[in-house]
């Protein structure tokens, strides 16, 4: 059990790593340690659109209200971000750069959000 644990642990850290080069520019928690970690978003996206967002592109996002007794006690609009759920490092990285498209607003990308692929190839 402790040698799992031990490898939960490494796991953890080296997923913190890609995270945290993935999103370079985003306001996240600093327990480098951690299975997950909490992404505060920018002013112009508010959490239940961001977890909408997220889930239309198939990325898993754990909205922080959810970890409130209270809506008054929810202080910073942010998500949570499971490092360890995803399979494998692959999909960490594919979901990660997902969040960062997001962050980003890019026109693309929100295009696709809004109609698609296939309408946003054309």
């Amino acid at each position: 059990a402790f040698m799992l644990a031990d490898a939960q642990a490494k796991e953890a850290q080296e997923r913190q790593k890609i995270a945290r080069a993935i999103l370079v520019n985003a306001d996240l928690t600093d327990n480098l340690h951690s299975p997950h970690l909490w992404l505060k978003l920018p002013a112009e996206w508010d959490m239940q659109t961001f977890f909408n967002a997220a889930q239309r592109h198939r990325v898993s996002v754990v909205a922080g209200d959810l970890f409130m007794m209270t809506p008054s006690e929810l202080q910073v609009s942010a998500v949570r971000l499971c490092l360890l759920s995803p399979d494998s490092r692959e999909e960490l990285i594919a979901g990660l750069k997902i969040i960062q498209k997001l962050l980003k607003r890019d026109i693309f990308f929100q295009w696709v959000l809004l109609f698609g692929q296939h309408q946003a190839m054309k």
